[in-house]
């Protein structure tokens, strides 16, 4: 029983901690969100990772920030490298759908696939052990999700296994949020006022046929009358709201 008891002891010191990764969201505002990873253990050796976009109007993806950046420089599929090993196009981290099936549907759109993994030379530094993925130009005033994306590979270690996977989303808002501005065009006119009878007739609910304004779909742009419920009250707030301060060509409100 000793020799057993001796054995173990001796294979839990040897067996290496599993590695651990995070990946987040922060809101760096002007409608630019940066996706941060940290990683405990080897480097991560690719991530395949699912963002999608949850709001008001029509939120999605604009446009990726820049193409490369020093932190995880390196995206698969159309690298370029000359015959002296210089890398001189990073291609792009936005998987596209002709690729594989299981990818969202891609920039312009509330979903996007991010597809990057490693490819350094023998003696280069590996990827740093935290840092930016990439940043994304986002037209949304709501949520953002992220979520694994098994078939295209997901979050893989540098040694092949696969780490304890924490993902955080966060509020990804581009402006403070224009209260009336519920189709989030940046203008509050009578399309608004449709725009909102439209979001109560496909999300309200009894007893008060609302929506709180704080809920998971989150429409702050909607509570007109900021009571923290949506419903027909602020439908006629709005309409009080666009008679008392619209003015020609447009009868309409900009937003600040």
């Amino acid at each position: 029983m000793k020799k057993i008891i001796a054995a173990l002891v001796v294979l839990a010191i040897a067996a290496p901690a599993m590695a651990a990764v995070t990946v987040s969201a922060v809101d760096e505002g002007d409608g630019v969100v940066a996706i941060h990873y940290a990683t405990t253990g080897d480097p991560v050796r690719a991530f395949g990772l699912d963002l999608t976009l949850t709001g008001c109007g029509d939120p999605n993806f604009v446009d990726v920030n820049g193409t490369t950046n020093a932190d995880y420089p390196i995206f698969p599929g159309s690298v370029t490298i000359d015959m002296d090993g210089n890398v001189s196009d990073y291609g792009t981290p936005i998987g596209s759908v002709d690729d594989h099936p299981d990818t969202k549907a891609g920039l312009g759109t509330d979903g996007v696939t991010i597809e990057m993994g490693s490819l350094y030379a023998s003696g280069d530094p590996a990827p740093a052990s935290s840092g930016i993925l990439l940043k994304l130009d986002v037209r949304a005033n709501g949520q953002l999700g992220i979520a694994e994306n098994a078939a295209r590979g997901g979050v893989v270690m540098e040694d092949g296994s696969s780490p304890a996977l924490t993902l955080l989303g966060c509020p990804v808002v581009i402006t403070a949020p224009c209260v009336g501005d519920v189709d989030c065009n940046k203008i509050i006119n009578k399309q608004d006022i449709g725009a909102l009878v439209t979001l109560l007739v496909n999300n309200a609910s009894a007893p008060f046929w609302m929506i709180p304004s704080t809920s998971g779909a989150y429409y702050p742009e909607a509570d007109v009358d900021g009571n923290g419920t949506i419903n027909k009250q602020d439908i006629g707030a709005l309409v009080t709201y666009l008679v008392n301060n619209a003015s020609a060509p447009f009868w309409m409100v900009p937003c600040p």
